[in-house]
């Protein structure tokens, strides 16, 4: 555990910590931290700007601090939500995303905003999920393992 002498900062590294961890589990990505976080950052930016303001500003808040800075880096609310469609938006990351182009891009974003969203309160969830288009709405559902 990282040890900053603020337990505010503290409680904010082990929380994205453990939202890595669970990450990297669920893609099978063991010692892949530096993929692992930039998928997660692209994912959540992705995101970030497919929103309108208020359910962006939400998510947001419940965010753990550290992750907070990350999603909100760069972020310009008078240009939001930009209007694209789930083929876009996951172009849009598999071009930001420096790693192997041959992954399955979906899944993994899937994966990614999916996790992080388990970490905020079912009312934000289900406000996120009302405002965006039917296909991004299902990349931030828990993926289906059966398959």
């Amino acid at each position: 555990m990282s040890n900053t002498g603020l337990d505010t900062f503290d409680k904010s590294v082990q929380q994205t910590n453990q939202i890595l961890k669970d990450l990297e589990l669920q893609l099978g990505w063991e010692n892949r931290r530096d993929q692992t976080f930039d998928l997660l950052r692209i994912s959540l930016q992705a995101l970030r700007d497919r929103l309108p303001v208020n359910p962006a500003v939400h998510l947001g808040s419940e965010l753990p601090m550290l992750m907070r800075g990350l999603y909100y880096e760069g972020w310009d609310p008078d240009k939001v939500p930009v209007k694209i469609n789930k083929e876009s938006f996951l172009e849009n990351i598999r071009r930001e995303f420096k790693y192997n182009s041959e992954l399955n891009i979906e899944k993994l974003v899937n994966i990614a905003l999916a996790t992080t969203l388990q970490t905020v309160s079912d009312n934000t969830q289900q406000q996120i999920r009302e405002v965006l288009p039917e296909g991004i709405a299902k990349l931030v559902a828990m993926p289906d393992n059966s398959s």
